[in-house]
């Protein structure tokens, strides 16, 4: 299946897509969200009530085509073998991610 590994704690902000979502089930880690294409989507953001969940992000059976995957978990092609590329997060970039995380935290009035 591959996609993301990231598994879901309780208490984790996840993001759930309306507009994606297949089954109900469809969990998203912050990470893969802001790196798809929601941004004209009805979702929310909310805090995981139960853990042991594994984010969605490449899961066809909870994600919608074409948003099965984000960009950092999609499939490449690399002299004609299929493979995952998981980009290496510099400490700038994490810093920008996080203050990201921070505005949708303090949009949405999550706490952490």
């Amino acid at each position: 299946m591959g996609g993301c590994n990231v598994i879901l704690n309780s208490g984790d902000m996840v993001m759930f897509c309306r507009d994606c979502d297949i089954n109900g089930n469809m969990y998203i880690c912050p990470a893969c969200f802001m790196h798809s294409k929601h941004d004209e989507h009805n979702f929310k953001v909310i805090r995981l009530p139960l853990g042991g969940f594994q984010c969605s992000c490449g899961n066809s059976d909870e994600i919608r085509q074409p948003y099965t995957y984000c960009s950092l978990d999609a499939p490449k092609l690399s002299l004609g073998l299929a493979v995952r590329e998981r980009t290496i997060i510099s400490v700038s970039d994490g810093g920008i991610r996080a203050r990201r995380i921070r505005q949708l935290q303090l949009q949405f009035g999550l706490k952490d």
